[in-house]
Formats: C-alpha cells, structure tokens, sequence
C-alpha cells in the first residue's frame, strides 16, 4: 500500500463556499497550482484566465496548473487535485474538456463517498478503489466522446440534457415529446440522436433511471411500494411491479426483503 500512497498523491473533499469565504459575492483569485477536478452540486459560474463558465449542477469541471480563475459565489462542489509531477492521472485530466455536463454525475458521487469515508476510516485500501473506480468512469465517459463520429459533442450535450432533464422529472410523467422540447428538438430527431449516443431509447433510459431511484427507496427508506411506485413516475403500483419484476426478476417486495436479510445477516457474522 505505501507504494500506491507515494504514486497517487492527491487531495478530495467537498467544497462549501459559505464555510471558507461567508459574506464575498466572488472567491478570491488565484493561479491554479495543481491539476484539478471539480464535480458540481448545484449551478455555479465560473472564470477561468478570463473566460466565464455557467456551470449547472452534475457539471464536470478542470483546471491545468498555470491557469487563473475565480468563482461566483456561493457554490458547492467535490473536488480532486493532482500535483503536475503525477504524470499517469494528470496527462488524462489534461486531455479532457474545461467543462461538460456529465450523465455520470451520481457514479461520481457514489465515488467521492469511497474516497471520503476511505480517508476518515484511515483506510486507503477503500480511498484508492473510490479513486480508481472514479477515473475508470471518467475514462469511459471520455471514451464515448471521443470516440465517435464528428459532431458527437453537440448530441452528447443534447442527450446529457436530456438525462438531467429526465432526473430532475422522475416522479413526473414524462413523454418523448417533453424530453424532446427540454432540448429544443423534434422528437423524432431527438430520438435518434439519444439512441445514437446513448445506445438506448430514451424511453429504456427513463424506465431504468426510475428502477434505479426506486432501489434506493426501497433500501433507505420505509415507504410502500405504492408510494414509491408515485414518486419515481409509475403509472400504477401494479406497472411499477411488472417493470421491476421483469428488470430484476422479483418484486419490489422481495428485492427489499432479500437485500436487508443480506444486510442484517452479514452484520451478524461480522459480530460473531
């Protein structure tokens, strides 16, 4: 472990501006020393040697040593930073974009969370995976920008949108042609794109972020599958059945009852 400690030297944490500078309307500026990664909570804006960013929340922003910059204020946002001599990470940081508008924003998030209780437990065995595990993400994210036909960025922007668009609405219903004018597109030509980029239909994409919500509510939380089925945009608690049924090969009751007896087992062994 003291070999990958020397070899990836960095700093993360969570950023609140109220706390380090209460009562500026802008963060002091300042040259940039080190190559840095910041992952946004809500809306934020920006500079950067001069140029404004409007950043919206599940932005991915970086910074190169050299550079100068401030931000509007307030803001929140995680945060990674590299110094210049650690090559491996930095040449990749290097290479991407200023800021995009990531669809992985929550795997980012799930990340940051390894990397956060890996350093108050003392554990860098947990810290490291939360690491790598966040720029294997980041890796494939890039990937899938830069590996596809030209004019990728701009449709990749467009099904970012839309994504954020169907997260922000999940307890909502939410139709082709609301997703299609939240981009400001036909939906017919808005359906291609995102099925392009995304190798999904939107439709497919919307049913499986719901999946996804009504998991977490289902672990951490006491509400019915009624209400959940309400709150992640279900028609109906028998339709929300049937899709998780089909998606995971048992009923939302059961999925609940199966991952706590696992939760609670486990822990009855680790204290035996």
């Amino acid at each position: 472990m003291e070999s990958i400690q020397k070899r990836i030297l960095y700093q993360a944490g969570y950023f609140d501006s109220d706390i380090s500078f209460p009562n500026l309307a802008y963060s002091p500026q300042r040259v940039v020393s080190a190559y840095e990664l910041e992952f946004f909570a809500e809306d934020c804006v920006t500079y950067l040697d001069g140029k404004e960013y409007r950043l919206s929340a599940g932005s991915v922003f970086r910074a190169s040593p050299g550079m100068v910059r401030y931000s509007r204020l307030p803001f929140r946002n995680h945060y990674l930073k590299f110094p210049e001599e650690e090559y491996a990470f930095c040449a990749f940081i290097r290479a991407m974009p200023h800021v995009y508008q990531s669809a992985f924003y929550d795997t980012y998030r799930a990340c940051f969370a390894e990397i956060m209780t890996g350093q108050v437990q003392h554990n860098p065995w947990r810290a490291a995976a939360g690491l790598f595990s966040l720029f294997s993400s980041l890796q494939e994210e890039q990937s899938i920008r830069g590996g596809a036909p030209s004019g990728i960025d701009k449709r990749m922007d467009v099904a970012m949108t839309a994504i954020s668009y169907m997260k922000e609405h999940l307890a909502q219903p939410c139709t082709l042609n609301d997703l299609a004018a939240a981009v400001h597109l036909s939906p017919v030509y808005f359906h291609t794109v995102f099925k392009q980029t995304q190798k999904e239909t939107p439709l497919a994409c919307l049913t499986r972020l719901r999946l996804d919500r009504a998991k977490v509510l289902l672990l951490t939380s006491s509400h019915s599958p009624r209400l959940i089925s309400e709150l992640c945009g279900f028609s109906s608690e028998a339709y929300f059945t049937a899709v998780f049924k089909k998606a995971n090969s048992m009923t939302p009751r059961q999925y609940r009852k199966k991952m706590m007896d696992e939760y609670f087992d486990l822990h009855e062994k680790k204290f035996e």
